[in-house]
């Protein structure tokens, strides 16, 4: 073999150039409009679950510094900001639910969990590439400690607004399942065979294995659970007098083996849990066959699943902030096209100021004075519903960049542990019988 007969083959065992091209991949417009959708479904649900209930206690007299910095330096004064920053704080918070003063208000779990999780997200993004950060552990660091932020955030909803969290958390899920199959299949079949299918051909394949699109999250989350009320039981044993203390002893062993199922049920669930969707998106398979092969790939080839990982990573991070810029140049150009037209006028740019404050990188949505009147109130409502859409488009491209990326590494994982080439993927025949079923003769099969 040649010299570069092996570097290309090095290249394509590393599979460089196909995690490359994942940006292209979740910037197709129909996986965008996916991605939208699922913004839209869930922000809409929370928007509305907000308006019912402003139980999250905002008390501008116990400021919550977070151990990480911000990367827009404001403050944090909401009983979230308080249990994730400093637990003692959180007491304040609580009683504060019962002060009517000028210091206190309310707002939903909605929109403080995604102020929260977008500065952490922001934070963790721009703490790999800004400049002054440290060196790579420390940016490494700074982003494992925003993502843990996150999954306390998440904590925090379901022990302090359980009610809430379950409802809300439950439409997330259903919506990201659905229209996560439907862009892992679109991805999959342009990924395979360079194919661009429609939004209804997505659409009905995950419409039709909905079931097990939503069977492998679930049986992760009730196998996890399981274990871990086996360990739970222990305690409760514990409470019998005198037999308690025995039982304990006794059963000791046994919930450590319970516990080592957990941590490696955990362990696989959050690094391969991403494979679960693109797994039936490639095989036609069910939700059990989704989790033994996550959790298969996963600890069978760690390393490999590692690098991939920090390769789409990598790539993520600097598409974002491509797609972030641009978007920025949108909302600033046209900015200071009308700041140019009322350039001049000192009332006109107040009224500007209070209508539409000037978007800054870090936040396209800034805050500024009240508007006056219901002229302007409609004004800035309306312009703030079309930020909010330039935010979700952002959304949107992370989302489907995130599914997209997964089913790339899927198919990669597939080929270095099983050996299946890259071109494999499940096709539905038209007739009764799926294309594994099907004569060897006929027109479609699994390639």
């Amino acid at each position: 073999m040649t010299l570069e007969e092996q570097i290309q083959t090095l290249w394509d065992n590393m599979a460089f150039a196909r995690l490359l091209r994942t940006c292209r991949l979740a910037a197709a417009p129909s996986r965008l409009l996916l991605s939208l959708t699922a913004v839209l479904i869930v922000s809409l649900t929370g928007t509305l679950l907000d308006l019912v209930s402003q139980s999250v206690v905002i008390d501008t007299r116990y400021p919550a510094k977070l151990q990480l910095s911000d990367f827009n330096g404001t403050e944090h004064h909401t009983e979230l900001d308080a249990f994730v920053a400093d637990r003692r704080l959180l007491r304040y918070f609580i009683d504060s639910r019962r002060d009517e003063s000028e210091h206190v208000s309310r707002q939903g779990v909605f929109t403080t969990l995604w102020a929260f999780g977008a500065a952490r997200f922001n934070e963790a993004t721009f703490s790999l590439l800004a400049p002054g950060r440290g060196g790579i552990l420390t940016r490494l660091s700074n982003v494992w400690g925003n993502l843990w932020m996150c999954i306390l955030a998440i904590f925090w909803a379901i022990r302090f607004h359980t009610l809430y969290s379950l409802f809300f958390f439950s439409i997330w899920a259903v919506t990201f399942c659905f229209l996560g199959g439907a862009i892992c299949r679109s991805v999959a079949l342009q990924h395979s065979r360079h194919e661009k299918p429609g939004l209804i051909e997505v659409l009905d394949f995950s419409g039709c294995r909905f079931g097990s699109l939503i069977s492998g999250p679930v049986l992760s989350a009730l196998t996890l659970l399981f274990f871990a009320f086996m360990i739970y039981l222990l305690g409760l044993l514990l409470n019998i007098p005198k037999a308690g203390e025995l039982l304990l002893g006794l059963g000791l062993g046994l919930a450590l083996f319970f516990g080592v199922l957990c941590v490696l049920m955990l362990v696989g669930t959050t690094a391969g849990g991403s494979l679960m969707l693109p797994v039936i998106a490639c095989e036609g398979s069910d939700g059990f066959d989704a989790v033994s092969r996550s959790l298969r790939y996963v600890f069978s080839q760690p390393w490999w699943m590692l690098f991939y990982t920090l390769i789409a990573g990598l790539c993520g991070t600097i598409s974002y902030l491509v797609a972030r810029f641009l978007l920025y140049l949108l909302l600033i150009i046209t900015y200071g096209m009308v700041y140019l037209g009322v350039v001049g006028e000192p009332q006109s740019l107040s009224k500007l100021n209070r209508i539409w404050p000037q978007p800054s990188f870090y936040n396209f949505l800034s805050s500024g004075p009240a508007p006056i009147g219901w002229t302007e109130m409609v004004s800035a409502v309306v312009v703030r519903i079309t930020v909010l859409f330039v935010i979700g488009l952002l959304a949107s491209f992370v989302i489907s960049f995130y599914f997209s990326a997964s089913t790339v590494i899927y198919s990669l994982m597939r080929r270095k542990i099983d050996g299946t080439g890259l071109d494999h993927v499940y096709i539905k025949l038209e007739g009764v019988f799926d294309s594994v079923d099907a004569p060897k003769d006929d027109t479609a099969e699994t390639l």
